[in-house]
């Protein structure tokens, strides 16, 4: 499904009535669905996605269950995110190990 014909169903008519974060978004989205998707574009976007959840929990006429809801996407987000780079955040984490003992013995 085209972004436009999704964006249309939820009544919003085109670009110019997204806000500027909403646009990013958008243009991100844009660019994932010209191309395969890598671990380094889900990288990239997840803090931006994290972001403006972020922001929209700040809104103070959120419902409850607006405001659960958003806590969850966060949440899912950001194990999302430690599942991505816990394989890079290993590595250094070892590489941190062998240098120190390096060190130690030198």
């Amino acid at each position: 499904m085209k972004i436009n014909t999704f964006l249309q169903k939820l009544g919003i008519k085109g670009y110019d009535e997204l806000s500027p974060q909403e646009r990013q978004t958008y243009d991100q989205y844009q660019q994932l669905m010209e191309r395969e998707v890598t671990l380094d574009d889900l990288k990239k976007m997840i803090p931006t996605l994290i972001s403006m959840l972020d922001e929209q929990l700040l809104n103070p006429e959120n419902s409850k269950e607006t405001d659960l809801f958003l806590k969850a996407r966060i949440k899912n987000l950001r194990d999302l995110n430690a599942f991505i780079t816990l394989p890079e955040r290993n590595r250094k984490a070892l590489q941190a190990t062998f240098e120190s003992l390096l060190k130690i013995k030198s």
